[in-house]
């Protein structure tokens, strides 16, 4: 968690380095979605978490299927877990650069937590997953697309071209 918070410290001065302003409109935007109620970065055990991760992938990879309440279900999520809400974690990106193809966002019809997840062993089954009705999204570079990606499966298809995907 140490090296964590450091790379967080890191890529937040990277960002407000290079994109002036960004995290005071990043909550502003959410502070309005949340009907302007107080709107701020978890401070947990002397440690401030980076709200954004600077995300490269290159032409050939994919994120696969995952959901963000998986993760508030492991150990690194511990400290966390008396200053959220855990059934509410929105997720958000910025395409920096979109790729030729692929590297679309699919959204699966399936939630955390239902009893229509498919299991293999003691995880779900993320092929299994990819079989369920899927919405594709690609926003176009500079604009914000925020979603409950802690509640619904959700991907990134493989990026394809010569461009890569940063968000």
């Amino acid at each position: 968690l140490e090296a964590y918070a450091r790379l967080g410290d890191a890529t937040r001065e990277i960002i407000e380095r290079t994109m002036p302003g960004f995290f005071e409109r990043f909550e502003a935007v959410t502070r309005e979605l949340a009907g302007n109620r107080p709107v701020e970065c978890v401070t947990a055990a002397g440690r401030s978490y980076c709200p954004a991760t600077v995300r490269h992938l290159p032409v050939g990879c994919e994120i696969p299927v995952h959901c963000g309440r998986f993760f508030m279900e492991t150990a690194g999520y511990r400290e966390l877990m008396g200053h959220l809400d855990p059934s509410s974690q929105l997720s958000w990106f910025v395409p920096m650069q979109v790729p030729e193809e692929g590297g679309e966002l699919l959204v699966y019809d399936l939630q955390w937590g239902s009893a229509e997840v498919p299991q293999r062993g003691p995880m779900y089954d993320p092929m299994a997953i990819e079989q369920f009705p899927v919405v594709e999204m690609f926003p176009p570079a500079g604009s914000m697309l925020l979603f409950d990606g802690g509640r619904w499966f959700h991907k990134v298809s493989a990026v394809q071209g010569d461009r890569d995907r940063w968000t």
